[in-house]
């Protein structure tokens, strides 16, 4: 994607304007500050928060999508996103929680976010919703009366078909 950005700007794909090759600089530059201000625990202590964050971010784009479908090729909508309106999860996650217009205003800048009055709400938090998915039986009770909202007042036919064809019954009342 990033070789796609640059040539539509006709630049080389390998300059110093490459964000994935300066990120991955960036990434080396702290793990060699690490390992020389702390040695070998540095470098493990810089990993270890690696880890941490990466399965922190791919909770987060977890609890952000569970669950909500969209026929592919239709647009975007608010109800296609789940919103957070808890001051923590804004102020930690840039607004990000402000999830619906993100995806629907992808260049807006974070501080530009607003609510989207017709997206689907997270009850908690980001940061209490990630450590509740990491419980199935919790994550799907509170999850699932959500889900049959969802498909009752904010899901098309389509939508609805679709998660059917996936197994899943409208509602989300199977078992897990």
């Amino acid at each position: 994607m990033e070789a796609e950005r640059l040539r539509g700007k006709t630049m080389s794909i390998f300059p110093i304007r490459n964000r994935v090759v300066v990120g991955s600089l960036f990434s080396l530059i702290i793990l060699g500050v690490a390992a020389a201000s702390a040695g070998f625990a540095g470098i493990i202590a810089f990993l270890a928060a690696a880890a941490f964050g990466r399965v922190l971010h791919e909770l987060v784009n977890y609890v952000q999508h569970y669950g909500l479908v969209r026929v592919e090729g239709t647009s975007i909508e608010a109800r296609h996103s789940w919103d957070c309106y808890r001051d923590l999860s804004n102020a930690l996650h840039y607004n990000l929680p402000q999830h619906a217009d993100h995806h629907m205003f992808a260049a807006k800048a974070f501080w530009e976010l607003a609510p989207a009055a017709s997206s689907p709400k997270l009850p908690r938090g980001y940061e209490t919703m990630a450590l509740i998915a990491l419980f199935p039986p919790l994550w799907h009770g509170l999850i699932d009366p959500l889900l049959a909202d969802w498909d009752r007042a904010l899901a098309t036919d389509a939508e609805r078909s679709l998660v059917q064809a996936r197994g899943w019954s409208v509602g989300r009342q199977s078992p897990h």
